[in-house]
Protein backbone atom coordinates (compact mmCIF):
# COMPACT_ATOMS: atom_id res chain seq x y z
CA UNK A 1 0.00 0.00 0.00
CA UNK A 2 1.12 3.61 -1.16
CA UNK A 3 0.47 6.30 1.63
CA UNK A 4 0.02 9.73 -0.10
CA UNK A 5 0.51 12.41 1.85
CA UNK A 6 -2.54 14.19 3.74
CA UNK A 7 -4.39 16.51 1.64
CA UNK A 8 -3.00 15.29 -1.60
CA UNK A 9 -6.61 14.21 -2.52
CA UNK A 10 -7.45 17.57 -2.49
CA UNK A 11 -4.72 19.07 -3.99
CA UNK A 12 -5.04 16.89 -6.82
CA UNK A 13 -8.74 17.81 -7.58
CA UNK A 14 -7.54 21.26 -6.78
CA UNK A 15 -4.83 21.18 -10.11
CA UNK A 16 -7.12 21.54 -12.56
CA UNK A 17 -8.86 24.87 -11.56
CA UNK A 18 -5.59 25.84 -11.30
CA UNK A 19 -4.20 25.51 -14.69
CA UNK A 20 -7.82 26.19 -16.21
CA UNK A 21 -7.09 29.65 -14.53
CA UNK A 22 -3.51 29.31 -15.91
CA UNK A 23 -4.51 28.82 -19.60
CA UNK A 24 -7.32 31.04 -19.66
CA UNK A 25 -5.92 34.48 -20.60
CA UNK A 26 -4.56 32.14 -23.79
CA UNK A 27 -7.98 30.25 -24.11
CA UNK A 28 -9.07 34.42 -24.72
CA UNK A 29 -6.86 35.22 -27.31
CA UNK A 30 -7.60 32.18 -29.39
CA UNK A 31 -11.25 33.16 -30.93
CA UNK A 32 -12.61 36.50 -32.19
CA UNK A 33 -13.99 38.57 -29.67
CA UNK A 34 -18.04 39.01 -29.39
CA UNK A 35 -20.22 41.04 -27.43
CA UNK A 36 -22.58 38.91 -25.08
CA UNK A 37 -26.22 39.44 -25.70
CA UNK A 38 -28.18 36.82 -24.11
CA UNK A 39 -31.48 37.40 -23.68
CA UNK A 40 -32.38 38.04 -20.17
CA UNK A 41 -29.51 39.79 -19.17
CA UNK A 42 -28.70 43.38 -17.98
CA UNK A 43 -25.93 45.45 -17.63
CA UNK A 44 -25.60 48.63 -16.09
CA UNK A 45 -23.00 51.83 -17.07
CA UNK A 46 -22.38 55.09 -15.68
CA UNK A 47 -21.28 57.51 -18.07
CA UNK A 48 -20.18 60.60 -17.54
CA UNK A 49 -19.19 63.33 -20.25
CA UNK A 50 -18.40 67.19 -20.45
CA UNK A 51 -17.41 69.47 -23.20
CA UNK A 52 -16.32 73.21 -23.07
CA UNK A 53 -16.99 75.27 -26.70
CA UNK A 54 -15.62 78.43 -27.58
CA UNK A 55 -17.71 80.39 -30.46
CA UNK A 56 -15.71 83.40 -31.86
CA UNK A 57 -18.08 86.32 -33.19
CA UNK A 58 -17.84 89.95 -34.05
CA UNK A 59 -18.97 90.71 -30.90
CA UNK A 60 -15.92 88.86 -29.19
CA UNK A 61 -16.04 84.87 -27.94
CA UNK A 62 -18.38 82.74 -26.14
CA UNK A 63 -18.11 80.09 -24.22
CA UNK A 64 -20.35 77.18 -23.58
CA UNK A 65 -20.05 74.20 -21.09
CA UNK A 66 -22.32 71.09 -20.91
CA UNK A 67 -22.01 67.79 -18.68
CA UNK A 68 -24.06 64.92 -18.64
CA UNK A 69 -24.03 62.37 -15.83
CA UNK A 70 -26.23 59.62 -16.20
CA UNK A 71 -26.80 55.57 -14.86
CA UNK A 72 -27.85 53.73 -18.44
CA UNK A 73 -29.33 50.10 -18.45
CA UNK A 74 -29.49 48.26 -21.20
CA UNK A 75 -31.35 44.83 -21.31
CA UNK A 76 -31.42 41.90 -23.81
CA UNK A 77 -34.42 40.95 -24.79
CA UNK A 78 -33.33 38.22 -28.23
CA UNK A 79 -30.13 37.91 -29.87
CA UNK A 80 -29.45 40.95 -31.76
CA UNK A 81 -32.67 43.28 -29.67
CA UNK A 82 -32.24 45.23 -27.16
CA UNK A 83 -33.63 47.70 -24.83
CA UNK A 84 -32.18 50.60 -22.84
CA UNK A 85 -33.06 53.44 -20.73
CA UNK A 86 -31.69 56.07 -18.13
CA UNK A 87 -32.21 55.18 -14.27
CA UNK A 88 -30.58 58.08 -13.30
CA UNK A 89 -29.61 61.31 -15.58
CA UNK A 90 -28.47 65.03 -15.12
CA UNK A 91 -27.88 67.44 -17.49
CA UNK A 92 -26.33 70.90 -17.11
CA UNK A 93 -25.25 73.62 -19.62
CA UNK A 94 -24.05 77.28 -18.76
CA UNK A 95 -23.59 80.03 -21.02
CA UNK A 96 -22.81 83.51 -21.06
CA UNK A 97 -25.57 85.17 -18.44
CA UNK A 98 -27.58 81.76 -17.91
CA UNK A 99 -27.25 77.97 -17.06
CA UNK A 100 -29.31 75.68 -18.33
CA UNK A 101 -30.74 72.17 -15.66
CA UNK A 102 -33.65 70.46 -17.28
CA UNK A 103 -35.69 68.14 -15.24
CA UNK A 104 -35.29 64.40 -16.49
CA UNK A 105 -37.55 62.91 -14.62
CA UNK A 106 -40.35 61.97 -17.46
CA UNK A 107 -37.58 59.86 -19.28
CA UNK A 108 -36.37 57.83 -16.60
CA UNK A 109 -37.50 54.15 -17.58
CA UNK A 110 -38.91 55.34 -20.74
CA UNK A 111 -36.49 52.47 -22.94
CA UNK A 112 -34.88 53.25 -26.26
CA UNK A 113 -35.03 50.25 -28.94
CA UNK A 114 -31.57 49.21 -30.18
CA UNK A 115 -29.62 46.13 -32.54
CA UNK A 116 -26.36 45.25 -31.24
CA UNK A 117 -24.41 42.97 -33.08
CA UNK A 118 -21.41 40.62 -32.15
CA UNK A 119 -19.11 42.77 -33.04
CA UNK A 120 -21.15 46.36 -31.74
CA UNK A 121 -22.56 47.27 -34.55
CA UNK A 122 -25.35 49.32 -33.57
CA UNK A 123 -28.75 50.73 -34.67
CA UNK A 124 -30.96 52.96 -32.80
CA UNK A 125 -34.30 52.13 -33.74
CA UNK A 126 -37.11 53.91 -31.35
CA UNK A 127 -35.99 56.57 -28.74
CA UNK A 128 -38.16 58.54 -26.36
CA UNK A 129 -39.81 61.61 -26.77
CA UNK A 130 -37.57 64.19 -25.36
CA UNK A 131 -38.74 67.01 -23.83
CA UNK A 132 -38.27 70.52 -25.24
CA UNK A 133 -35.74 71.45 -22.58
CA UNK A 134 -33.95 68.32 -22.62
CA UNK A 135 -33.89 68.52 -26.78
CA UNK A 136 -32.25 71.74 -26.08
CA UNK A 137 -29.79 71.24 -23.60
CA UNK A 138 -27.99 67.85 -25.45
CA UNK A 139 -29.33 65.90 -28.67
CA UNK A 140 -30.59 62.01 -26.94
CA UNK A 141 -31.29 61.34 -29.55
CA UNK A 142 -27.63 59.73 -30.72
CA UNK A 143 -27.16 58.73 -27.33
CA UNK A 144 -25.78 54.52 -28.60
CA UNK A 145 -24.36 56.13 -31.79
CA UNK A 146 -21.17 55.35 -30.51
CA UNK A 147 -21.29 53.88 -27.39
CA UNK A 148 -19.79 50.14 -28.14
CA UNK A 149 -16.88 49.95 -29.41
CA UNK A 150 -16.69 47.92 -32.67
CA UNK A 151 -14.29 44.67 -32.64
CA UNK A 152 -12.53 42.66 -35.25
CA UNK A 153 -12.92 39.53 -36.66
CA UNK A 154 -9.48 38.33 -35.09
CA UNK A 155 -8.69 37.44 -31.68
CA UNK A 156 -7.67 40.13 -29.60
CA UNK A 157 -3.48 39.21 -29.04
CA UNK A 158 -1.28 42.37 -27.70
CA UNK A 159 -0.45 43.97 -30.39
CA UNK A 160 -3.38 43.15 -33.04
CA UNK A 161 -4.41 46.18 -34.67
CA UNK A 162 -7.86 47.33 -37.20
CA UNK A 163 -9.77 49.84 -38.25
CA UNK A 164 -13.61 50.59 -39.37
CA UNK A 165 -15.30 53.57 -41.07
CA UNK A 166 -19.41 54.48 -39.96
CA UNK A 167 -21.44 56.57 -41.97
CA UNK A 168 -23.99 57.62 -40.11
CA UNK A 169 -27.58 60.03 -41.72
CA UNK A 170 -30.04 60.45 -39.40
CA UNK A 171 -32.51 63.18 -37.68
CA UNK A 172 -31.80 65.44 -34.63
CA UNK A 173 -33.84 66.31 -31.64
CA UNK A 174 -34.33 69.45 -33.07
CA UNK A 175 -35.72 68.37 -36.44
CA UNK A 176 -32.51 68.91 -38.64
CA UNK A 177 -30.12 66.34 -39.96
CA UNK A 178 -27.12 65.33 -38.63
CA UNK A 179 -24.09 63.23 -40.64
CA UNK A 180 -21.39 61.59 -38.87
CA UNK A 181 -18.07 60.02 -40.46
CA UNK A 182 -16.14 58.45 -37.65
CA UNK A 183 -12.59 56.03 -38.68
CA UNK A 184 -11.73 53.86 -35.90
CA UNK A 185 -8.09 52.79 -35.25
CA UNK A 186 -7.67 50.30 -32.39
CA UNK A 187 -4.77 48.39 -31.08
CA UNK A 188 -4.27 45.75 -28.35
CA UNK A 189 -1.99 47.20 -25.97
CA UNK A 190 -2.27 44.52 -23.13
CA UNK A 191 -3.43 41.88 -20.96
CA UNK A 192 -5.63 43.75 -17.26
CA UNK A 193 -7.47 41.97 -14.64
CA UNK A 194 -10.34 44.11 -13.25
CA UNK A 195 -12.72 43.16 -10.18
CA UNK A 196 -10.96 39.50 -11.05
CA UNK A 197 -12.23 39.34 -14.70
CA UNK A 198 -9.58 38.95 -17.08
CA UNK A 199 -9.75 41.56 -19.98
CA UNK A 200 -7.70 43.32 -22.61
CA UNK A 201 -6.60 47.02 -22.63
CA UNK A 202 -7.32 48.56 -26.15
CA UNK A 203 -5.99 52.20 -27.13
CA UNK A 204 -8.48 53.80 -29.41
CA UNK A 205 -8.30 56.61 -32.10
CA UNK A 206 -10.94 58.03 -34.12
CA UNK A 207 -11.22 60.59 -36.55
CA UNK A 208 -14.46 62.29 -36.31
CA UNK A 209 -16.88 64.47 -38.62
CA UNK A 210 -20.18 65.86 -37.49
CA UNK A 211 -21.95 68.48 -40.15
CA UNK A 212 -26.04 69.39 -39.27
CA UNK A 213 -28.39 71.20 -40.58
CA UNK A 214 -31.89 72.39 -39.39
CA UNK A 215 -34.22 75.25 -37.91
CA UNK A 216 -32.01 78.22 -36.10
CA UNK A 217 -33.00 79.72 -33.26
CA UNK A 218 -34.05 82.83 -35.41
CA UNK A 219 -37.06 82.07 -36.57
CA UNK A 220 -36.61 81.57 -40.58
CA UNK A 221 -32.90 81.10 -40.80
CA UNK A 222 -31.35 77.55 -40.93
CA UNK A 223 -28.42 76.93 -38.59
CA UNK A 224 -25.39 74.92 -40.44
CA UNK A 225 -22.82 73.01 -38.67
CA UNK A 226 -19.50 71.52 -39.01
CA UNK A 227 -17.35 70.50 -36.79
CA UNK A 228 -14.35 67.21 -37.12
CA UNK A 229 -10.88 66.57 -34.98
CA UNK A 230 -9.36 63.82 -33.26
CA UNK A 231 -10.17 61.82 -30.45
CA UNK A 232 -8.26 59.11 -28.53
CA UNK A 233 -9.00 56.79 -25.51
CA UNK A 234 -8.74 53.16 -24.46
CA UNK A 235 -11.17 50.54 -23.57
CA UNK A 236 -11.11 47.97 -21.51
CA UNK A 237 -13.02 44.78 -22.75
CA UNK A 238 -13.49 41.34 -21.13
CA UNK A 239 -13.58 38.84 -24.03
CA UNK A 240 -14.40 35.61 -21.63
CA UNK A 241 -17.51 37.97 -20.21
CA UNK A 242 -17.95 39.32 -23.85
CA UNK A 243 -18.69 42.75 -22.00
CA UNK A 244 -17.09 46.32 -22.22
CA UNK A 245 -15.94 47.16 -18.26
CA UNK A 246 -14.53 50.53 -19.37
CA UNK A 247 -14.04 53.69 -21.58
CA UNK A 248 -12.13 56.51 -21.83
CA UNK A 249 -12.27 59.36 -24.40
CA UNK A 250 -10.54 62.79 -25.05
CA UNK A 251 -10.94 64.56 -28.34
CA UNK A 252 -11.21 68.60 -29.71
CA UNK A 253 -13.57 69.27 -32.71
CA UNK A 254 -12.87 72.19 -35.00
CA UNK A 255 -15.01 73.66 -37.25
CA UNK A 256 -18.36 76.33 -37.31
CA UNK A 257 -21.59 77.65 -36.93
CA UNK A 258 -23.32 79.21 -39.80
CA UNK A 259 -26.76 81.23 -39.91
CA UNK A 260 -28.23 81.19 -43.57
CA UNK A 261 -31.43 83.17 -44.28
CA UNK A 262 -30.36 86.52 -43.48
CA UNK A 263 -29.16 89.22 -45.81
CA UNK A 264 -25.70 86.87 -46.09
CA UNK A 265 -24.69 83.88 -43.72
CA UNK A 266 -23.26 84.39 -41.10
CA UNK A 267 -19.81 82.12 -40.33
CA UNK A 268 -18.44 81.53 -36.48
CA UNK A 269 -15.67 79.69 -35.76
CA UNK A 270 -16.28 77.17 -33.43
CA UNK A 271 -13.77 75.16 -30.79
CA UNK A 272 -14.90 72.08 -28.39
CA UNK A 273 -12.99 70.14 -26.55
CA UNK A 274 -14.72 67.51 -24.76
CA UNK A 275 -13.91 63.93 -22.15
CA UNK A 276 -15.87 61.01 -21.91
CA UNK A 277 -15.90 57.75 -19.13
CA UNK A 278 -18.14 55.14 -19.97
CA UNK A 279 -17.69 52.71 -17.11
CA UNK A 280 -19.68 48.82 -15.93
CA UNK A 281 -21.07 49.16 -12.67
CA UNK A 282 -21.35 45.84 -10.49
Amino acid sequence: MVERPAGSGRMMRRLPTAVAAALLPAALHAQAPEYRRAAGDTLRYREVTSAVSRITSPQGAMTLRSDHDARIAVAFVARDTARAWYEALELRASFPGGERAPRTAELLGVPFVLTLGARGDVATLTVPALPREVAETSDLTHQFDDFFVKLPAVPLRPGTEWTDTTRLETPSAKGGTLRTLRIGSYRVRGDTTVGGTSAVVIETRMQNRLESSGPSPTPGMTLNTLRQGTETGTLVFAPGAGRMLRRTRTGTLAGHLEFVGGPEPVRLPQKMTYESTIELLP
